[in-house]
């Protein structure tokens, strides 16, 4: 059974990672993603809840966790006027790269009325090989 979308609005500090690690193995679990891929989630959620405190305007920050079959979508924000990309590039690894990019499906960077929002799709490989598939065929 998908549920309606988990909005979380919290204070960056100590507790953030828990709590979003404890969201994220629901989330990915309402949406019938694989281990390896809800283990990609985690990385994701706890590497972003790690660097966001350096790209929010006051100190607080919203993760929304939407599931679908076979997808979840995290969108974090709102940050400060580049902040997307600034979050983007401090979640590098020396020698890997950005580790969104690496583990996400898709990133794309929202605007909105409050700030800029980070959006990125963890999708599980049934998902992208029936994708593939439906792209194949076309």
């Amino acid at each position: 059974m998908i549920s309606d979308p988990a909005v979380l609005d919290l204070s960056v500090g100590p507790a953030l990672v828990p709590v979003l690690g404890r969201i994220v193995h629901a989330i990915g679990g309402q949406a019938d993603i694989e281990l390896d891929r809800l283990g990609d989630l985690e990385v994701l959620a706890e590497t972003l809840s790690a660097s966001v405190h350096h790209f929010t305007p006051d100190g607080r920050v919203r993760f929304a966790l939407t599931p679908a079959a076979g997808v979840v979508v995290v969108r974090v924000g709102p940050l400060v006027e580049g902040g997307a990309e600034g979050l983007r590039a401090a979640c590098a690894l020396p020698d890997l790269g950005p580790v969104i990019d690496q583990l996400a499906d898709s990133v794309r960077i929202d605007t909105g009325p409050d700030g800029e929002y980070l959006a990125l799709t963890v999708a599980s490989a049934r998902h992208n090989e029936a994708a593939a598939g439906r792209a194949g065929s076309a």
